[in-house]
């Protein structure tokens, strides 16, 4: 029975979504759904967690992510990379839709979380993507073992960053630059960092590698994040924010949260603005 009321929601979704039906996103998240579910407007398969974001595509498809044009902006770049760098995979969707986009570029899946590494993993191989490969490490200005600190409600607010009131396990660590160094990874034509608050210590780690002047996508959860993650890219580089909402890039002059709780940005060497040609800017105002 529960299957079939799963199916007769899926089908009612766009019908009741043009008629403006708030309270549905509460009885959709309530379904039974299958394992493994097709995100059906692209046709990935992703692993069924507790996560809302799976309900949510599993009816609505990949638009329903909250940050949907920030994989927009992943794809347009990826297309002309041969090495994207995802830090803070999660179950890897900032990797699989982007890979899938080119083929030839080599995407680095780093996920510390023991949960969220399995679902990366066979994620991965359900999508039959041979170009991404997760590692089970947290990047961080220092290579070693650093306490790690899991929010069993929210996985995607777990980090490096020391909290109150949730589990801690330990964690392998690395620096990007000892990756590329000792261990003989590519460097990074693309990176998104995605670390709850931790940010300015992966790029601590990766002083050398910046001097190659890769593109970034950065979380900035806070003003203070902002200022320190600026303090990195003194020249060479523009700013934009990610307006998810809007669809578009906003240049900024300087790294700083939106009104909302969290926001994405855009980092981009001078030289390299072409990549984003296609996209819609606005300059702050």
């Amino acid at each position: 029975m529960s299957s079939i009321l799963t199916s007769l929601v899926f089908h009612l979704t766009p019908i009741l979504k043009f008629l403006g039906f708030q309270k549905f996103k509460n009885v959709r998240r309530k379904m039974k759904l299958p394992g493994i579910i097709t995100i059906p407007d692209s046709k990935i398969k992703l692993v069924k967690t507790g996560d809302a974001f799976i309900y949510d595509a599993f009816f609505l498809g990949i638009k329903a992510k909250k940050d949907y044009y920030t994989i927009e902006v992943l794809e347009t770049i990826i297309t002309k990379c041969k090495c994207y760098w995802d830090i803070g995979a999660d179950q890897g969707v900032d990797s699989i839709f982007p890979a899938i986009k080119n083929t030839n570029c080599i995407t680095y899946a780093f996920e510390p979380i023991p949960r969220s590494f399995e679902n990366l993993k066979k994620n991965i191989e359900l999508n039959n993507i041979k170009s991404v490969l997760p590692f089970p490490i947290a990047i961080s200005d220092k290579d070693g073992n650093h306490p790690f600190y899991i929010d069993a409600e929210n996985s995607v607010a777990s980090g490096l960053v020391k909290r109150d009131g949730v589990a801690e396990i330990l964690v392998q660590t690395s620096k990007i630059d000892t990756l590329i160094i000792d261990k003989g990874l590519q460097i990074p034509e693309l990176v998104k960092i995605d670390v709850e608050g931790y940010e300015p210590q992966v790029l601590l780690g990766m002083q050398e590698t910046l001097k190659k002047e890769p593109v970034f996508i950065v979380e900035v959860l806070t003003e203070a994040a902002g200022l320190a993650i600026q303090k990195f890219f003194p020249s060479g580089y523009k700013f934009f924010a990610i307006d998810d909402e809007r669809s578009l890039l906003i240049q900024k002059k300087d790294i700083k949260r939106l009104n909302r709780i969290s926001v994405n940005y855009l980092l981009i060497p001078d030289e390299k603005l072409s990549l984003i040609n296609e996209l819609k800017i606005l300059k702050d105002a």
